[in-house]
């Protein structure tokens, strides 16, 4: 047996250098200016730092390093803090840069973080302010994320906030914000290029949503924006939608007029839609919305034009309609009991979505496209019997027939019918629509 080979002694390590001490309490010859800083916080918020210096005294410019926020259920750390202009409420200027936030099982980071012109009020018994008493010139996040566990992880390069107060009329712009949230079946996932939001008085929505349940019109000219929004399942694309735009003016009175789009929305990623659309023989499906509407409060008058459903190679629907008495604002079950049809519109253009579906119809039901067209004009010659029936049954055949490609359906009641009524004593037959609703047809 060999003996084992003695082995060199291990040199002792050299000792660690112990980090720079953390003050847990405020130090007696803490400047004045960090006290005051340190006052801007509620009560149960201990705040420690490593490093803290005055760097002007006329402005009250301080800056402090490895900046850690306790409070009972979360803690925030920050790398390093510049703050300028501090008052009793809020602070002139601050800059923030490496944060971190743990509360609750999240962990949240920031890269930066600039905020100007912030004040919060001190609210009465040492209460937490509410969230609308807070005004604020500007914040600028950049480098945000999130990490929820179960909840997802979710990524924002940059958020601006600005004039946000009661009365001011706050703007807010992100850029590419996105997520994932994985299953125990799946992973999902969205991202948004870019988003902006302009007009709106989110201070006083806030507080009209806590203290009444709903928000009030406000007047004004309101814009909401949106770019490059996708969304996936198992890292798999589904969706995607190339712009929303959302924009509405109203004046003192509550007048006003408002108009939605939305440009380039695709679901060719649904395994349904898709097969569904190769079936008729298409290879995608690319939608266009728009909705046009005006208001004018003397009689609750809202209309709308014209609400359409464009998909290039497969038609074009649109919707149009009038109501009354409608008031903006007041709660659903109120609107269903109040608000009148004065009149409605729907009219379709084929652009090959019919012909397309009454050949695989015929497919499957092993009929000729001409044996299935004849059967459909004698359904509805059935239900539309009658010589007070041909205003609606004689369109509705030519368009059947392909002797048009563009129908249009119109319903003028004798009087404005209470949206409530539409459901709760419907029509007996198409002969009592007709009378009741003032039904006509046109085809073109």
């Amino acid at each position: 047996a060999v003996p084992p080979r003695a082995q060199a002694p291990t040199p002792p390590s050299a000792p660690a250098t112990p980090p720079p001490a953390v003050l847990a309490l405020p130090p007696p010859d803490e400047a004045p200016a960090i006290r005051r800083l340190r006052a801007l916080f509620p009560a149960d918020v201990q705040m420690s730092y490593r490093t803290a210096t005055v760097v002007d005294e006329a402005s009250q410019r301080v800056r402090l390093e490895g900046v850690t926020l306790r409070r009972p259920d979360s803690t925030v750390t920050f790398d390093d803090v510049t703050v300028e202009g501090q008052t009793d409420t809020g602070v002139r200027d601050a800059d923030l840069r490496g944060i971190t936030i743990s509360a609750n099982g999240t962990q949240l980071s920031m890269a930066r973080l600039r905020i100007t012109g912030l004040s919060i009020p001190t609210a009465a018994g040492g209460a937490d302010p509410q969230p609308e008493e807070v005004t604020l010139d500007r914040l600028a996040v950049e480098g945000v994320r999130m990490d929820s566990g179960a909840d997802g992880i979710y990524s924002l390069a940059g958020l601006i906030i600005e004039d946000l107060g009661i009365g001011r009329s706050t703007r807010v712009r992100l850029e590419n914000f996105g997520g994932e949230r994985t299953t125990p079946t799946a992973t999902n996932g969205f991202s948004l290029a870019r988003a902006a939001l302009s007009g709106i008085d989110v201070a006083t929505f806030i507080r009209d949503m806590r203290t009444a349940g709903r928000a009030q019109p406000q007047a004004g000219r309101i814009e909401l924006t949106a770019e490059a929004f996708t969304f996936s399942d198992g890292g798999r694309p589904v969706g995607s939608l190339d712009s929303f735009r959302l924009e509405s003016d109203t004046d003192a009175g509550q007048n006003g007029t408002g108009r939605l789009a939305l440009r380039g929305f695709r679901m060719d990623g649904v395994p349904q839609l898709a097969a569904a659309i190769r079936q008729l023989g298409y290879q995608s499906l690319v939608a266009d919305l728009t909705m046009d509407a005006t208001f004018q409060a003397t009689g609750g008058l809202l209309g709308v034009p014209a609400l359409v459903l464009s998909v290039p190679e497969y038609g074009r629907l649109t919707f149009s309609a009038d109501f009354d008495r409608f008031v903006p604002g007041s709660p659903p079950e109120t609107m269903m009991t109040a608000v009148r049809l004065v009149g409605l519109g729907v009219r379709y253009r084929d652009e090959g979505l019919l012909g397309r579906a009454l050949r695989a119809q015929a497919q499957e039901q092993r009929l000729t496209e001409a044996q299935l067209r004849e059967q459909l004009i004698g359904m509805v010659r059935g239900g539309a019997s009658g010589p007070g029936m041909a205003v609606l049954r004689d369109p509705v055949e030519r368009f059947l027939r392909g002797q048009a490609s563009e129908l249009e359906l119109t319903a003028r009641p004798p009087q404005p019918i209470p949206i409530a009524a539409l459901s709760s004593t419907p029509p007996r037959d198409a002969a009592d629509a007709q009378r009741r609703f003032g039904l006509s047809a046109t085809a073109r």
